[in-house]
């Protein structure tokens, strides 16, 4: 994974620091554990500059995401949160889905994304998907789409439900309506 950002600024919670002091008995003098720092970390657009990352399997882009802001920490949950996030998704043959929503959040170690806040993506054709919130399993490379699904064709064919299941190139998609549990 590649990431890049113009500016980072760096908020660090829950700082304890181990203040080196005269031992005042033998068992004092036994070494100190360092403590970990978490770490909080926004990156934020400056002009033209945006933060980005670039997410690839076997060195193949799978996924573009550009956005106006980043929130990350090093807790260990490997989790980001994004505003504004353009993602361009890519299929194995090079076909391409776009994707724009208000928030996403992604987590790297399995190559997740999950965009909420309503979803407008839009395939090179004219295709288009809306829907509440669609999520990325970087994994299968496939998306799941719930609530208010509508697909448009590029020959004006609409498919509407409340869950799609499909492959990037949203040309093997499953679509259902109603609670389906």
């Amino acid at each position: 994974m590649r990431r890049s950002a113009t500016f980072f600024a760096l908020v660090l919670t829950g700082v304890t620091a181990a203040c080196a002091h005269a031992p005042s008995s033998p068992a004092a003098s036994a070494p100190a554990t360092p403590t970990p720092i978490a770490v909080q970390i926004e990156s934020q657009s400056i002009g033209n500059a945006h933060p980005t990352v670039t997410e690839t399997v076997k060195g193949r882009i799978i996924y573009q995401l550009r956005a106006l802001s980043e929130h990350a920490d090093n807790s260990g949950a490997d989790n980001a949160r994004f505003e504004q996030p353009h993602i361009v998704f890519h299929a194995k043959d090079g076909a391409i889905l776009i994707a724009d929503a208000p928030q996403a959040s992604v987590t790297r170690r399995d190559k997740r994304v999950l965009m909420t806040g309503g979803v407008h993506a839009r395939r090179q054709d004219g295709t288009t998907l809306t829907c509440d919130t669609l999520r990325y399993d970087g994994q299968s490379e496939r998306i799941h789409a719930e609530g208010n699904v509508v697909v448009v064709t590029h020959q004006n064919e609409r498919l509407a439900g409340d869950r799609l299941d499909s492959d990037v190139k949203l040309e093997h998609v499953h679509m259902t309506r109603g609670n389906v549990r």
